[in-house]
């Protein structure tokens, strides 16, 4: 594009240049460099308590990553480089748009080495565990994670870039610099008749700033008719409670409160549209509710055991739940319905569900087995059977 072209450019039609995909050679073989570096904690003189510590390091030349369009477009426009110009492929009177198949008129667009990137950061983590008395027992988890760099450069001189704390330009919807879960429990001991625990979770986000507050020439420059409330993205923290009581062997009713002082989720208003928005998964994160949950295992009432029909649909629901055969689901549906009631009955019954159910820790049967139980399972029997 000559001098005399700049600013009286036709624009594409719609505002819609022609974009073609493809590298056009642009792709060679990307090497990673990757350290990690670890320490653990656990002190004699504190029990239950441990910690630990982790540093990564991964830095990768010639990495491969995908430019769009705009990317060649904006980072042409900011630092002038060649190589992104270059990706802007002017017809002679340096429009942007053409036909299928044209030498010129379009904006490459596809996969290419982006030169250098890296991620440096620590990762952290400590837990502690320990009675309080005779009634209660107390324990604390913590997990942060703390990132120092995340960028690199564009392959060319003086293209640096690091987009920790930012949003925006070359940093999507962000990179906090600092978040962390703490929490705290608080349960009855082992020992307890009734089981019960309450817990408390801190969650911590660190704050975010535009991009083009930075300073930096590739994200551009920042553009002082914006407001700066659209231009940052505050620090803030939520608090979750939950808990859970153990009311017998097989009921336990949970309760969970997320976000419990209603914490507003903290949005950018578009600048162009003025309306506030954020992207969903975290905005839902943020959302008060609540709600509670009852456990448990199934069983067989002994009080059904009485009644012939009740009996039966309730040894058949067992045999199902217990993964019985097909053949030993039917012959126990077989019997168990049959219209005969009495000692008699219920007998067959007991040992009919003792051999459709799955703890094989119980007493095995002695003597006679139960007619439809089959030949082998006659065998069985009869091979326990005190002799003599």
């Amino acid at each position: 594009m000559t001098a005399a072209q700049y600013g009286a450019i036709q624009q594409c039609p719609d505002f819609l240049c022609t974009v073609r995909n493809g590298s056009e050679g642009l792709v060679t073989p990307e090497v990673a460099h990757t350290y990690t570096y670890g320490l653990v904690l656990t002190p004699r003189m504190l029990r239950g308590f441990s910690a630990t510590a982790d540093y990564y390091s991964i830095e990768i030349q010639n990495g491969i990553g995908y430019y769009r369009a705009i990317d060649f477009l904006q980072t042409c426009a900011n630092t002038g480089y060649d190589f992104f110009c270059g990706q802007l492929k002017r017809n002679a009177d340096g429009t942007l748009f053409s036909n299928a198949g044209a030498a010129t008129g379009y904006i490459n667009q596809g996969y290419s080495n982006l030169g250098r990137t890296n991620a440096r950061g620590f990762n952290f983590s400590a837990n502690y565990d320990t009675r309080m008395g005779n009634w209660a027992r107390f324990s604390t988890s913590y997990v942060a994670t703390l990132q120092t760099a995340k960028g690199g450069d564009l392959g060319l001189p003086d293209t640096d870039f690091n987009v920790v704390g930012l949003f925006g330009p070359y940093a999507g919807q962000g990179y906090r610099r600092y978040q962390h879960n703490f929490r705290f429990t608080l349960s009855s001991p082992e020992a307890a008749q009734t089981q019960a625990l309450v817990s408390v979770n801190w969650r911590h986000n660190s704050g975010l700033k535009n991009s083009r507050l930075d300073g930096n020439p590739i994200f551009g420059e920042d553009d002082p008719s914006v407001p700066d409330a659209y231009k940052y993205l505050p620090a803030y923290d939520v608090f979750d409670l939950s808990g859970s009581v153990t009311v017998s062997r097989a009921l336990t009713l949970s309760l969970v409160v997320n976000n419990v002082l209603n914490r507003a989720a903290p949005v950018r208003p578009s600048p162009r549209s003025r309306r506030r928005s954020a992207s969903t998964p975290r905005h839902r994160s943020m959302t008060r509710w609540a709600g509670l949950s009852i456990s448990g295992r199934p069983w067989i009432s002994r009080a059904v055991a009485r009644h012939g029909g009740a009996t039966g649909r309730a040894a058949m629901w067992k045999g199902k739940h217990d993964g019985s055969t097909t053949g030993r689901r039917r012959r126990i549906r077989q019997r168990v319905t049959s219209p005969r009631h009495g000692s008699r009955h219920r007998f067959h019954v007991r040992r009919a569900l003792h051999w459709a159910g799955r703890r094989r820790s119980q007493r095995p049967l002695r003597g006679r087995a139960p007619p439809d139980c089959g030949d082998r399972a006659r065998e069985r029997v009869a091979a326990r059977a005190p002799r003599g």
